[in-house]
Formats: C-alpha cells, structure tokens, sequence
C-alpha cells in the first residue's frame, strides 16, 4: 500500500480490531485497495478486442487470497473470485456459498473449465473430488 511502512501481512496480525467497527480499518484499507486494482485489470482486460468479443470473455481470471481472518490464518470462508468465461467454458454472474466446502473446489473447477483432465485437487482436509458443476458451461 503506498506510504504504508508495515505492510499488509504485518498490519494483520499487529493491529488490534476496532472494537466499534469490528474489523481492522487499516487492513480493510488494504483489501479495497486490493479490490480497486483487481478491477482496473479487468477492466484492462475487458478493453482489448479479441475475436468474438474482449480478451476477458476469452480468459479466466481466478483471483483469491490464502486465508478469511488474516489475523488468525483462518481457513473457513476464504473468498475468490473468477472473472472472465473461458470462451465460454464458465458461466458467469454467480455468487456461491461453500458452506463448509473445501475452497479448492474452485481450483477444481477452474481445472476442469479449462479441460485438464484432473480427478481431485488439493491435500488432506483440502482434497475434493466436486467442482462446481453449476458454473461449467
């Protein structure tokens, strides 16, 4: 973040919640930031022509972070995004809530979006064999 001397990973486990907004302002300011560039590079993309449509319609963008809280290394809901269809490989326009699934069920399902030929993905508690369907075109 610019002008910040700690840094993201830092910032999340030194910096105590508000105990008003209930969340890390600094980290928050952080996340959005993050936000505000992921979407300029969609934008980006979304902005060169490519074929039958924009170089995003024709790419799969998967973009997520490693934990939920950040402060705790929580694993329970771990956001991600996908942009983009795949040449139309993916449906898009979905919000899905794993409740309880193992996040690497995206990664599976971007795997099979994008023909791999892969039974399961991830390890230990994190292995699925269940993409989501719902979003394969």
């Amino acid at each position: 973040m610019p002008g910040d001397p700690l840094g993201y990973h830092q910032s999340t486990h030194e910096e105590p919640l508000d105990q008003v907004l209930a969340y890390q302002p600094r980290v928050a300011r952080y996340n959005v930031y993050s936000m505000e560039l992921f979407a300029a590079f969609l934008k980006e993309l979304d902005a060169i022509p490519e074929g039958d449509g924009t170089l995003l319609d024709h790419s799969l963008v998967y973009g997520f972070t490693d934990v939920a809280f950040a402060k705790i290394h929580a694993l329970d809901g771990i956001p991600v995004l996908i942009a983009g269809s795949a040449s139309g490989r993916m449906k898009t326009g979905h919000h899905i809530v794993g409740e309880g699934s193992p996040v690497s069920r995206v990664g599976l399902t971007v795997q099979k979006a994008m023909g791999l030929s892969v039974d399961s993905w991830g390890g230990g508690s994190m292995e699925t064999k269940s993409p989501y369907t719902e979003l394969l075109a």
